[in-house]
């Protein structure tokens, strides 16, 4: 099929299903078809093009690829196998993704503020697509670029459980040069266990969920590769009591560290497999994290309140106003204001301020998120507000409280 039945084809196949589709050449500028524009420029498009790029050059056997984010945002490429040319569709939403979901996946992808609030614009508007839809397209397209006909088994998926042992992710230029690997390695650990550390500490249980997903190590082990009973025992056993120092440093009370600590020393000691201890390791963390968060929550004896609370933590990212969390809640107005006062001793734009420039330590302690990004997540006005409030709160400004923090 010549270039412009291709181009027809894929304007078409946008207009039926309003999904993102980009047709380029591999390696070579913006060719034919953009059905939507990231930002005014060219420079942001490595979003969708340029960074993935990378990986499907290390496949190079493979021209029909799909990958699934762990929030449920869909992507996939065809390649052709003659011209190198390829068609590239995503991301997409998932139909069970939220709002919430979208915001975590754009500010993970280290855009600007301004082609993420556009990306989240378009997203949230762009009709869903089931993951068999995504393989169907893909199929149908690489029908027309390759002129074969694949099943959806056939296709390659990066992120899809089912196929993660299909696929070698060792990159093989790192074979040659242990030392590198080796020192990337530990930089990982390293950072990995102050990650890990700050989660438990401030019983942030979806944080940790998170980081244990996505780092996939035995906690406070460097190395973790060892396949005897007895020595796994051990990192097991120190896992546990490196947890319980890490929890007791917020204050919990000894007695109730202690009971979890006991109860876990007792089920790794009577443990006969090394799947086993690891999963008794990742329970324990999370019994003293969740231990932590209890301790830390604060709690009012009023229900609605309680409420309130619970639902600013839950949505720190938004922008929180009072009228909607009222709203939300079925809360009158005034009530919300005047109760949260005096339950909690704080103003509700106090509180809630505070809670956002929590949130904002852990991204300037632990990635390169610029100020600008992370107060567009966090959805604050501007980042001269952010900053503001920041020093408010903390006595420094963002930059400077990196710089005396930062663990990257």
């Amino acid at each position: 099929m010549n270039q412009d039945k291709i181009e027809y084809y894929l304007k078409s196949l946008q207009k039926i299903l309003d999904v993102p589709i980009v047709y380029r050449d591999f390696g070579g500028p913006l060719r034919y078809y953009q059905p939507f524009l990231l930002s005014t420029g060219e420079d942001e498009l490595g979003f969708i093009v340029d960074r993935l790029q990378n990986v499907f050059a290390k496949f190079r056997n493979s021209h029909a690829m799909y990958f699934i984010h762990e929030s449920l945002v869909m992507l996939g490429i065809v390649i052709n196998q003659e011209t190198k040319q390829f068609v590239f569709v995503g991301p997409i939403a998932q139909q069970s993704a939220t709002e919430r979901d979208i915001s975590d996946y754009l500010f993970a992808a280290g855009l600007s503020a301004d082609t993420t609030q556009k990306m989240a614009e378009y997203m949230n508007a762009v009709r869903p697509l089931t993951l068999d839809g995504l393989q169907q397209l893909l199929c149908n397209i690489n029908l027309v670029l390759n002129d074969e006909m694949l099943s959806t088994g056939d296709l390659i998926s990066i992120y899809d459980s089912e196929n993660a042992n299909t696929i070698d992710f060792a990159n093989r230029e790192f074979e040659s040069d242990t030392e590198r690997f080796e020192q990337e390695n530990t930089f990982l650990t390293e950072s990995f266990n102050s990650k890990l550390n700050y989660c438990v500490m401030n019983g942030d249980m979806d944080g940790l969920a998170e980081l244990l997903n996505q780092m996939g190590q035995v906690p406070y082990q460097e190395t973790a590769q060892t396949n005897s009973l007895k020595d796994f025992k051990i990192v097991a056993f120190g896992s546990v009591f490196a947890a319980e120092t890490t929890a007791a440093k917020s204050g919990v009370p000894a007695p109730d560290l202690t009971r979890i600590k006991q109860f876990y020393l007792g089920r790794i000691d009577a443990s006969r497999s090394l799947d086993d201890l690891h999963q008794l390791i990742i329970s324990a963390i999370f019994e003293f994290t969740k231990c932590v968060k209890e301790h830390l929550a604060q709690k009012t004896d009023n229900p609605a309140i309680n409420r309130a609370i619970h639902y600013i933590k839950v949505n720190i990212n938004s922008k929180l106003l009072a009228e909607d969390i009222a709203g939300a809640l079925h809360i009158n107005l005034h009530y919300l204001f005047t109760k949260f006062k005096q339950e909690t001793g704080k103003t509700l734009t106090q509180f809630i301020n505070e809670e956002k420039i929590k949130k904002a330590c852990y991204y300037l302690m632990f990635t390169d998120k610029s100020l600008i990004e992370i107060s567009t997540y966090l959805s604050f006005s501007s980042q001269s507000y952010f900053q503001t409030i920041f020093r408010k709160v903390t006595g420094q400004p963002p930059t400077q409280w990196r710089k005396n923090n930062a663990k990257l």
